[in-house]
């Protein structure tokens, strides 16, 4: 037979008014389905209630910023820096938000040679993936990479009939070249996992705290800790 539920699991992500108390310790706990369960009233949120919701983040309160921005929340580590810079300077909203657009300028200086590796690395990975599938399958093409490059026999023609033939011809100088390239990058992969395992940062991190550091330098006057926390929490590559 089976075990009973345990009263300690969490239930279902929905709302649920008990007309009973809660089920003892080993009993089964009551379906959502069970009418039971919707004899006692929920209670829902009055319209003074919903109107008096946040729903931007200069709205929210000091307490649930600190929350989102430890989430790292990008809105709400700019809503804080805006409030530092106006506790700082003891100007109002406007003018702090001001301020902080200015120092996300400031940030994002420098960026476009920062993610020129990125982008090359795109680029690099999107056309060879994509031109490796005809260099394999095409006969044409093929053909001509192997008078260029490989100078390989050549095939008979009723040996090269179908796309699946030309693949079983071309594979012998296109494995070395995508085995090998496959082995490297996981390679590469392996000692990035060993370099954050030793607490040493890849280049995105080190391109984030060198951006949150000549930020911090900057605007020195501001909390050093919110000022490094806002830079990093800015896309590196987007808007």
């Amino acid at each position: 037979a089976r075990a009973p539920l345990r009263t300690s699991r969490l239930l279902p992500v929905r709302c649920f008014a008990f007309a009973s108390p809660l089920p003892k310790p080993g009993s089964p706990l009551p379906s959502p389905s069970d009418p039971e369960v919707h004899r006692g009233e929920i209670r829902k949120p009055s319209v003074e209630e919903a109107k008096a919701m946040p729903r931007y983040f200069c709205e929210m309160s000091n307490h649930q910023l600190l929350i989102l921005a430890a989430d790292g929340t990008e809105g709400a580590v700019r809503e804080r820096m805006v409030r530092d810079v106006m506790a700082t300077d003891e100007i109002d909203w406007d003018e702090a938000s001001l301020v902080v657009d200015g120092m996300a300028e400031f940030n994002k200086s420098g960026d476009l040679l920062m993610r020129l590796p990125y982008q090359v690395g795109i680029f690099t990975a999107v056309s060879t993936g994509i031109g490796s599938i005809p260099m394999v399958f095409n006969l044409e093409l093929a053909s001509w990479f192997n008078n260029r490059y490989v100078t390989a026999e050549i095939p008979q023609p009723e040996d090269v009939n179908t796309w699946l033939e030309v693949g079983g011809w071309t594979w012998n100088w296109m494995e070395p070249v995508l085995g090998t390239a496959s082995f490297t990058l996981l390679a590469f992969q392996f000692s990035r996992a060993l370099l954050v395992h030793c607490r040493i940062k890849p280049y995105n991190d080190w391109i984030l705290s060198m951006r949150a550091n000549r930020l911090e330098k900057k605007y020195d006057h501001y909390t050093g800790m919110l000022v490094r926390q806002f830079s990093k929490a800015q896309p590196f590559m987007g808007r």
